[in-house]
């Protein structure tokens, strides 16, 4: 009797070891910042030194099961509030990055303000003058004749 029990002992120790490559340890705080600024899945994977296999199933095993997709947005968003802050401290030394982030990770775009409208008053009034300006230089020229 106790022979089997010994054999049965070596056997469960024969299943609790784990086959195989021992898993591979990604830090939660890298990937969670690789995510902040936006990095693509390639560039996490490279960061971290892992296939995307291994990173997909890592996401769920850490964040209750949810797609790397899913936990992707929540950190998208969350980088996009710090681009923003950045961006007004940006303004202050440099208008031009301001504006070039803001279109590219914002959805910011140059306005048409400076193109005139076809009903812009100013166009009305100066086509106005113009049109008084030729008419008197027609009298002029109708007159000297």
């Amino acid at each position: 009797m106790e022979d089997k029990k010994q054999s049965q002992n070596k056997k469960t120790k024969v299943v609790d070891k784990l086959f195989g490559r021992p898993k591979k340890k990604i830090d939660k705080n890298v990937f969670e910042n690789l995510m902040k600024i936006q990095c693509t899945k390639e560039e996490i994977c490279a960061v971290l030194m892992v296939s995307e296999n291994t990173l997909l199933n890592w996401v769920k095993e850490n964040y209750d099961g949810a797609t790397f997709c899913a936990v992707f947005s929540s950190f998208k968003a969350v980088g996009r509030a710090s681009l923003r802050r950045i961006q007004y401290d940006q303004a202050e030394k440099n208008p031009r990055m301001a504006i070039w982030l803001g279109k590219q990770y914002l959805g910011q775009r140059d306005t048409d303000r400076d193109k005139p409208q076809d009903d812009d008053p100013i166009d009305e009034f100066i086509n106005a003058v113009l049109n008084v300006k030729k008419e008197e230089k027609g009298e002029e020229d109708n007159g000297e004749n």
